[in-house]
């Protein structure tokens, strides 16, 4: 959900950093935001990575940022955080 316009020279600096050349093949992004403290955006979010993932496991899920995915709710709610923590 971060900085998702510049997802393609992140990639690049992160092959050339590495020594990585070619596609990675595993990599899967999803470049938009998931209100995690809401149950119907979760499900809707499990729904399309299980589609792209052909119903495979994810291996590891990164989750850019805590801002971009908590819209309409507050991170200093302890009930909004516990929402957000319950949707990871």
């Amino acid at each position: 959900a971060e900085g998702a316009t510049g997802i393609k020279a992140r990639i690049a600096a992160w092959k050339k950093h590495y020594g990585v050349s070619g596609k990675l093949p595993n990599l899967m992004l999803m470049p938009s935001t998931v209100n995690l403290h809401r149950s119907n955006s979760v499900e809707t979010f499990i729904g399309a990575m299980r589609e792209q993932l052909d119903n495979r496991n994810p291996g590891f899920v990164v989750v850019d940022t805590l801002a971009r995915n908590l819209v309409g709710g507050n991170e200093n709610s302890s009930q909004d955080m516990g929402m957000f923590v319950e949707g990871l």
